[in-house]
């Protein structure tokens, strides 16, 4: 319901702006502010709606509580696009339904003539709201990541850099919050990716170390991350 009145609001407010581009004098016409008005209402009686239940999910308690950029409204979202995370018995099939898994070796993407394999919707809002969160309210814990792979990808291919980058902290994102959303359903969880798959000895990241840094930044003031296996 969010989805289908967000669409007709932005639609709106495209088609507004195109005639103000165009210098159309019906660009005045209060009806175009009354209607975004009518719009936004039903949206904000959404959000009210959503919020007793994204504040009692473990997501939220354990986790995104301690996340700077990701708030109710926007967990709400997430949430609401995986629906139930008991399928998802590994991580690398929520990447997959987020369009953020790596097939032969690249990024997930369209493929022409076939039908999409992802969530179009939750690939836009993961990589255009949460990562923009990300750095727009500086949680401590994704910048820090953020600015260490953003410095690894300029030495090997700076054009990207910037997206390459963001994309692998929501990829982590997520994988904590798959994390401790089946912890919280008694679900089993399957080993860390970056050990059970690519052999990696160092320590994962995960949901309580996102927590743990974040709690020590506000108590000590901006701390560098230490790396750890992704």
């Amino acid at each position: 319901m969010y989805d289908d009145i967000e669409r007709l609001r932005v639609s709106h407010q495209v088609r507004l702006s195109h005639l103000k581009l165009d210098k159309n004098k019906f660009a005045d016409n209060p009806i175009f502010t009354t209607v975004l008005k009518e719009l936004a209402q039903p949206q904000h009686t959404l959000d009210k709606v959503m919020a007793p239940y994204v504040k009692t999910h473990a997501t939220w308690t354990q986790f995104n509580v301690h996340v700077k950029g990701v708030g109710l409204h926007l967990l709400a979202l997430v949430l609401g696009h995986i629906r139930d995370i008991t399928p998802f018995t590994n991580v690398s099939k929520l990447w997959w339904l987020c369009g953020l898994a790596v097939v032969d070796g690249k990024a997930q993407r369209p493929v022409k003539g076939e039908p999409l394999n992802y969530n179009a919707k939750l690939k836009s809002i993961l990589l255009g709201r949460v990562g923009g969160q990300f750095l727009k309210n500086a949680d401590p814990f994704a910048r820090s990541l953020y600015d260490e792979y953003r410095a690894e990808y300029e030495k090997r291919e700076p054009k990207g850099a910037h997206a390459r980058a963001l994309r692998k902290v929501v990829k982590l994102w997520v994988a904590c919050l798959w994390n401790v959303w089946r912890e919280s359903e008694g679900l089993p969880v399957t080993p860390h990716y970056a050990q059970s798959v690519l052999g990696h000895t160092s320590p994962p990241i995960t949901w309580q170390s996102w927590v743990e840094f974040n709690q020590r930044s506000k108590l000590n003031g901006k701390v560098k991350h230490k790396k750890t296996a992704e």
